[in-house]
């Protein structure tokens, strides 16, 4: 047990390697994450390096020999005693290529857990981790409670670097067997999953605190979205400034810049103090209709069956007609057949007669 702590420079050198790469793919994604999250993430904590682990092997899985329970002949018994003897004098003097050649003789004569289990021992001992372990699991197919088997199996894993398995199966190994080669081993496993399990408790709250800060940024920007928004309604809204450009003097009406009380100015500053009138103003399709009988006043017309343009035009003129000083309205015959519903009239419409000085007037078809 003592060997396996003390693998040579090969063993070493190649993890020194494989650090230095991993160190390089974490650069490149600590780079990637500070494009991601922004520079107040810290650097993930690396894990501390363990010189001592064994590159993964990939050879062919070896002989396991025919199936146990079968009768073995005296004759075979004798040679697998043989061999059992051949491969401990192998072993016990560091030739454990040797000692996997007589195992393996053994196995394929009268397999048992032993045999795989000391055999499994032989391929660590050659840092062919994967193949002990295959062996192991062999062994403990057929008994579970097999201490050399999980001995071995779990040292085989914590050279690979799963320290999480590797201390399930040295602990149930001790507990079955105990063993004070095994007691160093275990120690550093179970310091090992103690730092993994601190670094990954520190890293999950750090993910959370990046998930709050990002969700903080994101009501932030949505509450300034929301403010800027209501700014511009406001500012959209705020009535009509500058009043009603080309309203004074109404061009085509020149017979009414007389009108009492300030003229055409006074009666726009009084329209303007109807809610219902400002309201009217704020559609766009009623300025439109306005700046048009404001340059041509025979243009009302087209607009008085307009559901929304006509009620503003004929409050409009009622307000007018309303406003002039005496005699004034009279002075607009011309203007004859505009009653407050303003059917016809107008040039164009329909002939107008009168019955007599003084009398309404009527429309006559």
């Amino acid at each position: 047990d003592s060997h396996e702590h003390k693998h040579g420079s090969g063993c070493c050198a190649h993890e020194h390697e494989s650090h230095d790469h991993g160190h390089d793919s974490h650069s490149h994604g600590h780079g990637h994450d500070k494009e991601q999250h922004g520079s107040e993430d810290e650097e993930e904590e690396p894990e501390e390096e363990d010189p001592e682990l064994m590159a993964p092997d990939s050879d062919p899985p070896a002989e396991v020999g025919v199936a146990a329970g079968g009768e073995v002949s005296d004759a075979d018994m004798d040679k697998a005693g043989e061999m059992k003897m051949a491969a401990a004098e192998a072993a016990s003097g560091g030739d454990y290529a040797k000692a996997v050649e007589c195992y393996t003789s053994v196995l394929k004569l009268m397999p048992s857990p032993l045999v795989f289990a000391k055999r499994g021992d032989c391929f660590l001992k050659l840092k062919k981790p994967n193949a002990a372990i295959r062996d192991c699991d062999k062994a403990l197919e057929s008994n579970p409670d097999s201490a050399k088997a999980l001995k071995v199996r779990g040292m085989a894993k914590r050279y690979l670097g799963d320290y999480e398995a590797a201390q399930k199966d040295l602990a149930l190994a001790q507990r079955i067997d105990y063993d004070d080669a095994v007691d160093g081993i275990q120690r550093f496993v179970i310091k090992r999953c103690a730092d993994r399990q601190a670094r990954a408790v520190k890293q999950k709250a750090k993910e959370a605190e990046r998930a709050a800060k990002a969700a903080a940024r994101r009501r932030e920007e949505a509450r300034r979205e929301y403010e800027k928004q209501k700014e511009e309604e406001a500012a959209g809204g705020g009535g009509m400034p500058g009043g009603m450009p080309g309203m004074p003097g109404m061009p085509g009406m020149g017979g009414m810049g007389g009108m009492g009380g300030g003229g055409m100015e006074a009666m726009m500053a009084q329209m303007m103090q109807d809610p219902e009138m400002l309201a009217a103003m704020s559609n766009p399709k009623v300025m439109e209709a306005m700046q048009s009988c404001m340059g041509n006043p025979m243009a009302a017309m087209q607009y008085m069956n307009d559901p929304e343009v006509g009620p503003v035009l004929q409050k409009l003129m009622g307000k007018m007609m309303g406003g002039m000083p005496g005699g004034m309205a009279e002075a607009m015959g011309g203007m004859g057949g505009m009653p407050s519903s303003m059917p016809g009239g107008m040039p164009g419409g329909p002939t107008v007669v009168e019955e007599e000085e003084g009398a309404s007037i009527e429309e006559v078809d």
